[in-house]
């Protein structure tokens, strides 16, 4: 793995763990910040491919975002999340 990548702690992430079906996943691991923009964003994606930022030995990749209608002043939290094969998705609106 590139070395710019650091492992953070929970603490450090102020994260909680994630209960899988097979296991439990620490909220602490490797962070990568995605650009809103899409030139960066695919600059940014490419990068992960090709220093294989996601290997063999990946157990769960975990991607939030949020987003914000200003019609219904609605703001939503996701979270897609990919375990060891088995895909999930969690979304949780808060007004």
């Amino acid at each position: 793995m590139c070395v710019r990548y650091q492992h953070s702690t929970a603490a450090e992430l102020n994260e909680g763990g994630h209960w899988g079906r097979l296991a439990w996943y620490g909220g602490g691991g490797y962070i990568q910040i995605l650009s809103n923009a899409s030139d960066n964003l695919q600059h940014i994606l490419l990068q992960l491919q090709t220093n294989e930022y996601i290997d063999t030995g990946t157990r769960a990749v975990f991607v939030d975002f949020s987003a914000y209608n200003p019609y219904e002043n609605l703001f939503a939290v996701a979270r897609f999340v990919k375990l060891a094969g088995l895909p999930c998705f969690l979304c949780r609106p808060i007004n």
